[in-house]
């Protein structure tokens, strides 16, 4: 049904685009004449300032300019048109009647609402002032002061209710997560936002999307918030939309913006790593709590101490560490931008081009061949804007990104890093290596050994200098390019404000990578009779080879259609705006290896929406999604999303015109449908899973078929019904205020419901088909408020913030319920997503710890769960339930789910004549997680900080703080399940980003030809403040040993001649 539908829609597009052709060049218009004015003049702000860049459009807007550095404009006006119109971001339009006049100066006014400004919302376009939705929207000027190579990661904080979260720090692959609005979709909680970049759906990698993009070609981001601006995305809109609209070329001369900027890279947290006398002390007391009966008999003794402390042998007794020899404390970024842009009233452009190089993170000798980490990638973006004549114009967008990756080693990029970075820390300085050393005969000086070979442990084989420099490296290559050709016809001839467009766009990715791979001899040190004697013996069966190659590949496109029919018009008071469209994806995909993308996903989305505004104080706006996927069953792929918003400005009404100080008071409401088709189940859940197999010495006759999953037939996208309710306040033409709560419900959510399925069915439980009956609920609010004042010609300042609160809960799933001894007999219904349950510390004695024997014995509980007794200086536990055993029945809820309920951010800055200053703030609270806490037992026993404050007697004794269990060489009863003592509150503020710049004075610019020069300082991740119980973790995300944020200071220099 798909494919007869794709092709149906095929030949219907392109039918369509033939009569945009035959219309325009075959419609008998006759050319009116009209009068040729040549007008110039000057554009100034409030005190009288020239203005660079203010647009400046025949009232028709078919001619147009915009102003040069000094202000100064010239146009030619041959339209017909009796008024020019000057706009400016900030600024209220101007319309001026010509007149006849030559010279026309125009001073404008600031509109602190930008009230005026079309917000593109992807397949619709609207003024901000009439929108009765949930929206935010922001210009990508800002997020150019963020010196960091993703641009997903560039928005953290910048853009308003976006909720961002960094996945990792692994410098040229950064990738992020982002929410709207926290989970709409209970399947996959970090689901990402669709994201639209040019009305083209990014539907599929969207990280690697936003890794292509830099935010010197994005002109604006708009994030579609509720039910009433994502209707008409169909099963694509549920989780949200990112539109994000590249720039386009300005009438006017050439412009060219080149740009360079240099940044230094520095980890924002270093673990402490121990010498080998600390580590040593870490073990004997680990050894002496396991069994005090035997007293302090140390593993290591007190001459060995010594000897450690002495370094006078460190071949003996080392004390290496490993951070230092292998990670670089500093390392760079450096990135180059040309922009180039400009036109006339028939033909505008925009150009683009970006390398970037980003530096590795570790230390390579290259004894063998490059092995180093390194990206470079060059990146590239045109807009072509073309008047063909009086009714038609066309479009192309192109751009792409070519980038080249290099790690050592035979793992992919992320993992090589991350690797690396974990085995850092997880040996200990007293572990001999990395390589043995060369052997001289003590007589002659004759080499007996030249040494060299990789030096690791029994029980961790993993070599860091052997992966770094000697068992091969990893190239990959990816190629992103993107084309989007498009029509819009003026069908004024029929009726005034009717247009009729359509586009393909093409999008295309492939990624080749060249692995070569060597294998090493390793050895350990041998345990010697002479505690003086250096000894090594070979671990394992790996001997030393050549370089082997191997080959991977993966690549996918899109082929994207959309057809529209657009009317906008104006009769007096009352302002109509309708579309209608019709919207075609085809995705391809290919992987190395991979036989579940032989099938292209096919989606098609359509819809319409009618929007009508009276005398800029009431709206009102319906919207209809018809979309289809074929994830599904053919009689189940269609579904309908509507929608209906309204608003009221009565800052317009007639009652409130003398309340100058009031600039807008608007109440928004809207209701609708939105539907999901991301079920994570499969590719068609549908359909039953079976499986066929052969075997013995004559397949044939033991062949065999088996069935892994039922298919629900009745399988269709999730729906969720969502409610907005708004505010818009402006104050004084510079203070501006937006509040919006939602409600979000889902009633058909997919569930493996098994509570109430007897066993004799006949289906074994684990492949019994899903079920949609779960209901699922998400609700909180969003708010941001900003002020910019203008304080005189020289002064300006702004401060401004948001916060985005959503808190989910899961109302019902089927889920079993546990014994009436369970402390909570439910784990999912009525808890956020991903809840975690564990002990509770018992704090009643003081510390929480058995401080003796005396108190294990007065103790009145035992332990189950497979916990091991406790021991003194272990952690005491509450038992919840009052049935005197400790296990999993006394477990309670811990935290928020598995996802920040609040994300917020803060800026401010000011501006003095050319001195401009900026900061960013951006935090995330009610969130948490339970930390690993047995480092120690890891390998030969890692030691954390929180170590250092372990229980002893002595230390509980002496009254200090203890901030660890008593440490041991085996799992304990303090460690072997989830409990408060690991649970940690994962909240921080950032430092985010802080911006310093200075223009150079025009006349010191121009002797270079120039219209601006501009220096800067900025950095990244400044400070950090958080609440992690230990400080060596980074709170946003993974554990101890993950690649931290990285601290980042760059200097840029940019002119525009």
């Amino acid at each position: 049904m798909i494919n007869n539908m794709r092709h149906k829609v095929n030949i219907k597009i392109a039918l369509l685009l033939t009569c945009m052709f035959l219309s325009a060049f075959g419609a008998k218009i006759s050319a009116q004449s009209s009068t040729v004015y040549t007008i110039k003049g000057v554009v100034t702000d409030e005190f009288g300032k020239p203005l660079s860049g203010v647009v400046v459009n025949s009232e028709t807007g078919k001619n147009g300019t915009s102003t040069d550095i000094e202000g100064s404009y010239m146009l030619t006006v041959d339209d017909g048109s009796k008024d020019i119109v000057f706009s400016y971001l900030g600024y209220k339009d101007k319309k001026v009647a010509i007149a006849e006049k030559e010279t026309i100066d125009a001073k404008l006014e600031p509109d602190a609402l930008k009230s005026d400004e079309i917000i593109d919302m992807g397949f619709v376009q609207q003024r901000r002032g009439a929108i009765s939705g949930a929206v935010s929207s922001v210009k990508g000027t800002p997020i150019e002061a963020a010196p960091v190579s993703s641009f997903g990661a560039a928005m953290n904080g910048f853009v308003t209710n976006l909720m961002v979260r960094q996945n990792n720090y692994v410098l040229g692959n950064e990738t992020v997560s982002m929410l709207i609005r926290g989970a709409s979709n209970p399947q996959n909680g970090w689901q990402t936002p669709l994201i639209m970049i040019d009305g083209v759906m990014s539907s599929y990698n969207s990280n690697d999307v936003l890794r292509y993009l830099t935010a010197k070609e994005v002109e604006s981001i708009t994030l579609l918030k509720d039910a009433s601006t994502q209707a008409l995305y169909g099963v694509k809109g549920n989780a949200g939309v990112l539109v994000i609209t590249t720039k386009r070329g300005k009438k006017g001369p050439v412009r060219i913006d080149v740009s360079y900027d240099q940044s230094v890279q520095q980890p924002t947290i270093s673990p402490r790593f121990y010498h080998s006398w600390e580590y040593a002390t870490f073990k004997n007391e680990a050894t002496y709590n396991d069994n005090p009966s035997l007293g302090k008999t140390p593993v290591y003794s007190p001459v060995d101490i010594a000897n450690y402390i002495s370094g006078e042998n460190r071949e003996l007794y080392p004390d290496n560490n490993w951070r230092d020899m292998f990670y670089k404390k500093l390392t760079t970024m450096s990135r180059a931008n040309i922009n180039v842009t400009g036109g006339s009233d028939k033909f505008t452009y925009f150009t683009q081009v970006n390398f970037m190089h980003q530096g590795g993170q570790f230390k390579t000798t290259n004894e063998r061949y490059k092995s180093g980490f390194n990206t470079n990638w060059f990146n590239y973006r045109t807009n072509v804007d073309i008047k063909v004549n009086k009714y038609l114009s066309s479009y192309l967008r192109l751009s792409g990104n070519v980038r080249r990756d290099r790690a050592p080693g035979s793992d992919a990029f992320y993992n090589a890093q991350q690797g690396l970075y974990e085995d850092m820390y997880w040996r200990g300085a007293n572990i001999y290596g990395p390589l043995t050393p060369a052997v001289y005969d003590q007589a002659t000086g004759e080499m007996l050994d030249p040494g060299g070979k990789l030096v690791v442990e029994e029980k961790n084989t993993y070599s860091i200098y052997g992966v770094l420099n000697r068992m091969g490296y990893n190239k990959a290559t990816s190629v992103n390019i993107n084309s989007q050709f498009g029509l819009d016809l003026d069908l004024s001839f029929v009726t005034k404000g009717l247009k009729l467009g359509g586009y393909i766009a093409y999008q295309t990715y492939g990624y080749n990578s060249l692995t070569a791979i060597q294998s090493n001899e390793l050895v350990k040190r041998k345990t010697t009779d002479d505690p003086s004697v250096l000894a090594f013996e070979t671990i394992g069966t790996t001997k030393d080879s050549e370089l082997s190659y191997g080959k991977g590949y993966s690549s996918y496109y899109h082929l994207d259609y959309r057809a529209y029919l657009d009317y906008q018009r104006t009769f007096g008071k009352h302002n109509v705006q309708a579309t209608a469209f019709i919207y075609y994806q085809n995705l391809s995909k290919a992987d190395m290896g991979s036989s579940n993308n032989v099938l292209p996903f096919n989606t098609v989305l359509s819809g319409v929406e009618a929007a009508y505004g009276y005398d800029n104080r009431y709206f009102v706006k319906v919207d209809l999604g018809y979309s289809a996927t074929e994830q599904f069953a053919p009689d189940r792929r269609w579904i309908a999303t509507p929608a209906i918003s309204g608003a009221w400005n009565l800052a317009n009404e007639h009652f409130m015109k003398n309340v100058k100080w009031l600039n807008e008071f608007k109440i928004r409401a809207s209701y609708g449908r939105t539907a999901e088709d991301d079920l994570q189940n499969g590719r068609h859940g549908y359909l039953d899973e079976n499986q066929f197999g052969t075997g013995g010495s004559v397949p044939v006759l033991a062949y065999s078929t088996w069935e892994n999953k039922k298919g629900y037939a009745l399988l269709q996208a999730q729906t969720m019904l969502k409610q907005n309710y708004g505010i818009d306040v402006g104050l004084f033409n510079g203070f501006t205020f937006s509040f919006d709560y939602f409600k979000e419900r889902m009633d058909n959510m997919l569930i493996h419901a098994t509570s109430t399925i007897p066993s004799y069915q006949g289906i074994p439980i684990n492949n019994y088909p899903a079920t949609q009956v779960g209901v699922y609920e998400n609700k909180g609010y969003d708010l941001s408020a900003n002020y910019y004042k203008r304080i005189n010609a020289d002064w300006s300042f702004n401060v401004g913030g948001w916060v985005s609160y959503a808190r989910n809960k899961v109302i019902y799933k089927d889920e079993t319920e546990l014994g009436e001894s369970y402390s909570y007999r439910r784990k999912e219904e009525g808890f956020p997503l991903g809840t975690s349950f564990g002990l509770m510390v018992d704090y009643s004695n003081g510390n929480g710890y058995f401080n003796s024997q005396e108190e294990i014995d007065r103790y009145e509980c035992t332990y189950g769960w497979n916990m091991p007794s406790p021991r003194v200086g272990d952690l005491i536990f509450k038992d919840i339930n009052g049935d005197y055993i400790i296990d999993e029945k006394d477990q309670v809820p811990f935290g928020y789910g598995g996802i920040p309920q609040v994300f917020y951010a803060f800026n401010g800055g000011f501006k003095y004549k050319n001195l401009e200053f900026s900061f960013l703030f951006q935090g995330v609270a009610r969130t948490g997680g339970f930390e690993s806490s047995t480092w120690h037992l890891n390998y030969e026993g890692i030691y954390t900080r929180l170590h250092e404050g372990a229980w002893t007697p002595e230390r509980y004794a002496a009254g200090k703080e203890i901030t660890a269990p008593a440490l041991s060489n085996s799992q304990t009863s303090s460690d072997m399940r989830n409990n408060s003592y690991n649970w940690n509150d994962r909240a921080f503020l950032r430092l985010k980003n802080v911006e310093i710049a200075y223009t150079l004075p025009l006349n010191v610019s121009k002797k270079i030809s120039a219209d601006k020069i501009r220096f800067s300082l900025s950095g990244q991740n400044l400070v950090t403040w958080g609440r992690m119980k230990n400080k060596d973790i980074e709170p946003e995300y993974g554990g101890l040993y993950t690649i931290p944020a990285y601290r980042v200071y760059n200097v840029g220099v940019s002119v525009l001649f």
